[in-house]
């Protein structure tokens, strides 16, 4: 009863393999995925000479660490190169990893271990009249869309090899940019087009890519034109992510490496410092003033900077304090800065270690917010006058609250113009929450003030504090061990009750004398 004929055991054979390899083989995607998966992998490469953009093409990431492939024309000229993502997050080119100036194509390096990546297909694969999806950034429209069918392959022994003619279209930018098969593979890499004629554009196959990907230096080599430093052995590798030698500065001016959103990344002296825009500031009424606010938690002029070297008269570091001045040393009375703080310094090619979370929770900042907006609203403010009629107010704030770090600005004011501004930052659980205390100072226009007053655990001194911030050049302290405001008194009550209950819920100690 359990007898099969031969030819029919043999269809059940072949039918089970054919679905076997259907349910192995990628799927077939429509034109929106495709463009959907290969969003933040596709990137803008512009060329620079001495700062000044001069070409710009496109690029794709082959591997998580920022290996890039693009065509070898899109950074043969030029001496620094960039990278930019849609987001507008932007790299320095490390160096170049590999490249085939016959074959126009180059693999290069930016740094990072988190990119997404696309996946290779195999050229060898791709037939005629195949349908085939092109990505790339023409004419600085990024992240355009084409498609069109492969039309034929050629050879050229001019250029070494084969092309993949396709009649999806491209134009100047879009060099170096992703053609892909409509299973969402890369099958070749968009090298040129022929003018004048309609729908005649070729691709460079993927494999010839992934040849050279496999040949791949293990120490980067400088981009074509540039002849500022030579390529550099690696440094004993200390993560995955140091395998690779880089050509970092460590020494000479500051070298602007990356920028992600407002935070910057800078190689200077044997040091990568990690920097967060904090405000920029213009000075027209002379730098003997203080400067006026233009932004605040953005950079202005540094962004244009990324892969670009600053020489030390138009950067400034003061403790954990950068300022980029780029009009400095020109003869103008107007003068602006980008200011940063630094917040991370670690060695070139040392380990980097990792940073405990700031410490918070709902009570913390539900606590740290009524002290900001009460602040905000002006109830920490104080009035004076002066007999011959001037008016005096000085104005407590706490802009930034990143977990139990905090920062607070005191500014003075005369007639509405700032005449003073001291900035303080401290880590709440460095305060002794016993020693939060007031007492009665003076009176003002709008009633009596009291004094409120705190120091740190047995009042060591890591208060770092700034006077004058927005002078041209600032006055950075040495570290301090205090805080205190004056404060209207029914205001300062609760302050104290407020503060003192932060300090605590972050940990804060008493002194041990």
């Amino acid at each position: 009863m359990f007898e099969v004929s031969t030819a029919r055991l043999l269809s059940l054979i072949a039918l089970s393999a054919g679905v076997i390899s259907a349910q192995s083989a990628p799927l077939r995607k429509d034109i929106p995925a495709i463009a959907k998966a290969a969003n933040g992998a596709i990137v803008t490469i512009i060329t620079a000479n001495n700062d000044k953009p001069i070409a710009q093409g496109t690029g794709f990431l082959v591997s998580a660490d920022g290996v890039i492939v693009t065509n070898y024309h899109v950074i043969e000229t030029g001496n620094l190169a960039i990278v930019k993502f849609p987001d507008d997050t932007a790299f320095s080119v490390d160096g170049v990893l590999a490249a085939d100036k016959v074959r126009d194509l180059a693999i290069i390096k930016i740094h990072g271990k988190t990119f997404r990546t696309l996946a290779l297909g195999d050229s060898d694969a791709v037939q005629v009249g195949e349908e085939v999806v092109a990505i790339g950034n023409p004419l600085s429209l990024e992240s355009t869309v084409s498609n069109g069918i492969i039309s034929g392959v050629r050879t050229s022994k001019e250029q070494g090899g084969k092309f993949l003619q396709t009649t999806a279209p491209i134009s100047p930018g879009s060099s170096g940019g992703p053609l892909f098969n409509m299973r969402g593979e890369v099958v070749g890499i968009n090298a040129l087009y022929l003018e004048g004629g309609e729908n005649l554009n070729f691709a460079i196959p993927v494999n010839d890519a992934k040849l050279l990907l496999t040949h791949q230096s293990a120490k980067l080599q400088n981009l074509p034109n540039e002849h500022m430093a030579a390529a550099t052995d690696a440094p004993p590798s200390t993560t995955s992510e140091e395998g690779i030698a880089r050509k970092d500065q460590t020494e000479g001016p500051y070298f602007v490496r990356e920028r992600r959103n407002e935070t910057y990344v800078i190689v200077y002296g044997g040091h990568q410092l990690t920097a967060q825009c904090r405000e920029a500031l213009s000075w027209n009424d002379g730098t003997d003033k203080l400067g006026r606010p233009m932004s605040v938690q953005e950079c202005m002029y540094l962004a244009h900077m990324v892969g670009a070297h600053i020489t030390e008269d138009k950067m400034l570091r003061h403790n954990n304090e950068l300022r980029y001045r780029p009009l400095a040393g020109t003869e103008t009375s107007a003068q602006v800065a980008d200011i940063l703080d630094i917040t991370d310094d670690v060695l070139v090619g040392a380990r980097k270690q990792p940073h405990p979370s700031p410490k918070t929770s709902p009570e913390i900042q539900k606590t740290l917010h009524w002290i900001q907006n009460t602040l905000d609203d002006g109830e920490g403010r104080t009035s004076y006058m002066f007999e011959d009629g001037r008016a005096e107010t000085r104005i407590n704030l706490m802009p930034e609250a990143d977990g139990c770090r905090v920062t607070l600005v005191s500014e003075t004011k005369v007639d509405y113009e700032i005449t003073n501004r001291t900035r303080a930052q401290i880590n709440l659980g460095d305060l002794d929450p016993s020693s939060v205390g007031s007492n009665g100072a003076s009176s003002d226009v709008f009633g009596p003030q009291s004094m409120v007053f705190v120091h740190t655990t047995d009042r060591a001194s890591s208060v770092s504090l700034a006077l004058s911030d927005r002078r041209w050049e600032p006055s950075i302290e040495p570290p301090t061990a205090g805080l205190q405001w004056v404060l209207p008194s029914p205001y300062a009550e609760r302050f104290v009750k407020a503060l003192k209950h932060a300090i605590t819920l972050c940990g804060g100690k008493t002194s041990t004398f």
